[in-house]
């Protein structure tokens, strides 16, 4: 004779089961769909050159390194090349820097990268996100936060406005999907510190919430010698 209750924790027992066997399922092939709806948007790369502001930013870095091939020199270069924007433009110290940086600098075939370095900051700093939040602030299982993430990558890269400057325009894509990316990383350790607010999450919170304040890129303003409209 069965104990009470025992049938109904069987059928639960099933149930969880099936569910997990179903959420896997689910999840292999959101991922699937995502990497292979990716794999395209990376081969497109392969034919990707620089333009318009990729010339005017890496000018100065790219002479140095043809002359010298010396990396030093070249940091340096960028960062003369912020203090001059800093002087005539805006202060967008890190952006700059990047930008002074752009791949093309080392070589037109580095240009190709663009697309790998933006496409996996977006896809790093989404799901590193949404891991935080769901796992630990709602309480959802490893393939939930596969799905969902899965299924937000997908709609963000397939839909976003302008592929080109989201992911294929070096200048554009640092100052923006990069940075996002990077903004997503930073309130994840936020997320972090609010849930565990002992030493051993305060140093990185602290470390990271630094880096976004040395990095935050400020909205593009009228040079500062341009008359006040």
């Amino acid at each position: 004779m069965k104990k009470p209750g025992t049938e109904g924790t069987y059928i639960m027992n099933r149930l969880t089961l099936e569910n997990d066997k179903s959420k896997r399922l689910t999840g292999s092939i959101v991922v699937t769909i995502f990497v292979l709806l990716l794999i395209p948007l990376l081969l497109i790369g392969r034919y990707n050159h620089p333009s318009a502001d990729d010339f005017s930013y890496g000018l100065h870095t790219a002479q140095i390194w043809t002359e010298t091939h010396s990396l030093a020199e070249t940091l340096a270069a960028a960062v003369q090349q912020v203090q001059g924007v800093h002087t005539t433009w805006q202060g967008t110290f890190s952006a700059v820097f990047l930008m002074a940086l752009q791949r093309a600098v080392f070589g037109e075939n580095m240009y190709i990268w663009t697309s790998v370095i933006l496409l996996f900051s977006l896809t790093i700093g989404t799901a590193l996100f949404l891991k935080v939040f769901l796992m630990e602030y709602l309480g959802a299982d490893f393939w939930d936060w596969i799905i969902i993430s899965g299924i937000i990558l997908i709609a963000m890269i397939q839909f976003v406005y302008s592929p080109v400057e989201g992911f294929y325009w070096y200048n554009g894509g640092i100052y923006y999907t990069f940075f996002y990316s990077l903004s997503l990383c930073f309130f994840s350790c936020v997320l972090l510190y609010l849930i565990d607010c002992k030493m051993k999450c305060a140093i990185p919170f602290f470390t990271t919430f630094c880096l976004k304040v040395l990095l935050r890129p400020e909205p593009q303003t009228a040079a500062r010698s341009s008359p006040a409209v």
